[in-house]
């Protein structure tokens, strides 16, 4: 009797085992169903549902259907405008020699028109001197970034080095050695212009700077979202504005640079810039005339009237013998990301593409765009959006700027299926450094 129990016992539980391993056979199956038959076979589709995503704007324009946008639409692109790509190594700075060659060469191949690499390297340049111990613990050698101008040069890309020298200098004036430095002593965030020592440091910075990048004739000083409060125990009593001692700041930089590097050209982010203070008083634009280019910065997928409209864009043309402009493939959306928001990044980019078609904006100046690719909101802020995961966004916007051409499948996670959709060789993949983290990206969640 106790064997008859076992046996019909053991009979169920096999039943059971057996109706959970169909059970799962037919989830991996309508899984696999569901997931490739969302890419129709592979071809790359409009993003009809991107009024679902609640970080883009609920415009009419969105629930259109993309027959709809492909028949009205007059297309754009401009294949022979010069694009710059940013790299941000304040959060998870690449391998020298394990990156740049492969990255450099990739960017090369690939035929879209990418002029150069922006490099915002913070705390990853190996300084010495006065300020050997400021860098991180992990940064870059002098042989990792001769490395990186060696695969430049080779690969046609040209290095625009970007050090921050007003605010964001969190980096620096977290220190205890350099919180005397501070504009306000509790925010280590802008550094104030009342010190000597200021210019006496940034001096010094710019100059290793430079010096390990011999063949760069652009530099981007960076002043962007500064909060001048003016508050250093050493500022005097002044009658000048906050906007005047702005200026004034930028200007003793700009000497600093041109004295190291006569000639070069000096990039500056621009949001301070355009304010009021600056657009109705052009007298303290034209101080900075014929000695900075500014860079207009929006990450928004659409822009408002207000941006676009902006008195700026008729009036830089009148100081600023080249401008730039720059959108982002990733990092600009949202601080606490790891996976890119694709179709938020390359609707920035049409935006930017078809403003620079409007009669708004002066063109007789325009220089070129820079795509950002933010690795945190700042200093202190986590990682967001890893590189790996944002290579279709910068691929797909690259092609809308050259193409005019919309293109999203967020379901592809293969590389070759990824650069076939935009009509490039698949081979390139084996180039592209980080590429089990794209085609994984699921695992980083």
């Amino acid at each position: 009797m106790p064997n008859l129990i076992g046996q019909i016992i053991f009979l169920k539980v096999r039943r059971i085992i057996q109706l959970c391993i169909c059970l799962l056979f037919l989830i991996i199956i309508l899984t696999y169903y569901v997931r490739w038959s969302s890419r129709s076979n592979n071809q790359i589709q409009f993003y009809e549902n991107a009024f679902d995503n609640p970080f883009l704007p609920q415009n009419a324009f969105y629930k259109k259907k993309s027959n709809d946008i492909v028949a009205e639409q007059t297309s754009y692109g401009r294949s022979d405008l010069a694009k710059y790509i940013h790299l941000d190594l304040k959060g998870a700075p690449p391998k020298a020699n394990k990156f740049y060659e492969s990255f450099f060469y990739f960017l090369e191949k690939l035929q879209m028109g990418i002029k150069g690499v922006l490099i915002e390297y913070e705390d990853m340049l190996p300084l010495q001197g006065n300020l050997v111990n400021i860098s991180h613990r992990a940064a870059y050698t002098k042989s990792d970034i001769a490395l990186i101008q060696d695969a430049a040069k080779k690969h046609r890309i040209e290095i625009i080095p970007l050090i921050q020298t007003f605010g964001h200098l969190e980096w620096i004036l977290k220190l205890e050695r350099f919180k005397s430095y501070r504009d306000d002593l509790n925010l280590p965030m802008v550094i104030s212009p009342c010190l000597n020592n200021t210019y006496i440091l940034l001096e010094d910075l710019l100059q290793q700077t430079l010096d390990m990048h011999p063949d760069s004739n652009i530099i981007h000083i960076g002043c962007d979202e500064v909060i001048l409060k003016y508050s250093n125990s050493a500022c005097p009593e002044t009658d000048m504005s906050i906007s005047a001692i702005y200026i004034n700041h930028i200007r003793r930089v700009v000497d600093i640079v041109r004295k190291i590097r006569p000639g070069i050209r000096i990039l500056v982010w621009d949001d301070i810039l355009r304010i009021d203070q600056f657009i109705n008083n052009q007298n303290l634009l034209n101080q900075l005339k014929g000695l900075v280019e500014p860079v207009s910065w929006n990450y928004f997928p659409t822009f408002n009237n207000q941006y676009k409209s902006s008195r700026a864009w008729k009036i830089y043309p009148k100081f600023f013998m080249n401008n730039w402009i720059a959108s982002a493939f990733k990092g600009g959306l949202h601080r606490f990301s790891m996976i890119t928001n694709t179709t938020h990044h390359v609707l920035n980019n049409r935006e930017w593409l078809h403003f620079i078609a409007s009669s708004n904006f002066r063109k007789e100046s325009f220089s070129a765009i820079i795509l950002t690719g933010w690795s945190r909101f700042d200093h202190f802020m986590p990682l967001c959006d890893l590189l790996p995961t944002a290579y279709p966004s910068l691929i797909y916007s690259l092609y809308m700027l050259n193409t005019d051409k919309f293109l999203v499948d967020d379901s592809i996670h293969s590389c070759e299926v990824l650069l076939r959709s935009v009509h490039r060789d698949a081979q390139l993949c084996e180039s592209l450094p980080g590429i089990w983290e794209y085609t994984n990206e699921e695992m980083l969640l």
